[in-house]
């Protein structure tokens, strides 16, 4: 199993980040459980607003998991 440190994991978030066009996103969206953490520290970097509300989900949002295996979870965030 892989172990990640706490500042191996804000690395990697500051590395996402600049690859994020910010003026295409106006809110970061967790998924349940496995992008909530991830999100949070993006938001934080990306200075947005973090949306916990399925219902308040746009074209707009970034959506973030934890990983990717089927798409079958992302899949339900298609807007």
């Amino acid at each position: 199993m892989l172990k990640f440190t706490n500042k191996d994991i804000k690395a990697f978030v500051l590395e996402l980040a600049k690859k994020i066009k910010k003026e295409d996103i106006n809110a970061v969206y967790g998924i349940p459980r496995g992008g909530y953490a991830i999100a949070i520290e993006l938001a934080k970097v990306l200075k947005l607003p973090v949306i916990t509300d399925e219902a308040e989900i746009t074209k707009k949002t970034l959506i973030v998991d934890d990983l990717v295996d089927s798409g079958k979870t992302i899949s339900k965030y298609k807007i």
